[in-house]
């Protein structure tokens, strides 16, 4: 069918496997962004959780002065970064995460 419409089995053969690589390279992103998103989403569930034990020991421990602010602002600022370059998926630092990532597994 190539050779009907004057392309070379050769340069088929090339295209086809750029391809194929292109394929396991967005199957590759997909696979480093689930792995990343799964380790976001567990560090915020541990926020949560020790926060809310915070706050509750906060309250029954010292009512009139709320010092479970600190490390909830504290831990907080290191979620929004963790969340940032987890949703940031063009920059150069996803591009160096993910060819460290791929040169583990």
């Amino acid at each position: 069918m190539a050779s009907e419409l004057g392309i070379s089995s050769k340069i088929l053969e090339t295209t086809e496997q750029k391809w194929l690589a292109q394929q396991e390279e967005e199957r590759s992103r997909h696979t480093f962004n689930t792995f990343r998103r799964r380790a976001f989403w567990t560090h915020f569930v541990s926020f949560i959780a020790v926060n809310l034990f915070l706050i509750l020991l906060n309250l029954i421990t010292s009512p009139s002065y709320f010092w479970a602010i600190f490390p909830i602002l504290g831990w907080g600022l290191g979620l929004f970064f963790h969340w940032w370059s987890v949703y940031q998926s063009k920059s150069e630092d996803y591009e160096i995460a993910f060819q460290k990532w791929r040169t583990q597994i």
